[in-house]
């Protein structure tokens, strides 16, 4: 019983998939709070300038 456990890989994939489900959680917050200030400048800008047309 205990060699049958230690041959079983299944859990194996269901951490790897865990694993790379919070590299990528990890990597779009880093990715969406590098980005914001970028947007909102954008945004603010372009608020600026309709406001600024006659």
């Amino acid at each position: 019983m205990f060699k049958k456990f230690m041959r079983n890989e299944e859990g194996q994939d269901v951490i790897e998939w865990g694993m790379l489900a919070a590299f990528l959680s990890v990597l779009l917050i880093v990715a969406v709070t590098t980005i914001s200030p970028i947007i909102g400048g954008w945004y603010t800008s372009v608020t600026a300038a309709v406001q600024a047309a006659p």
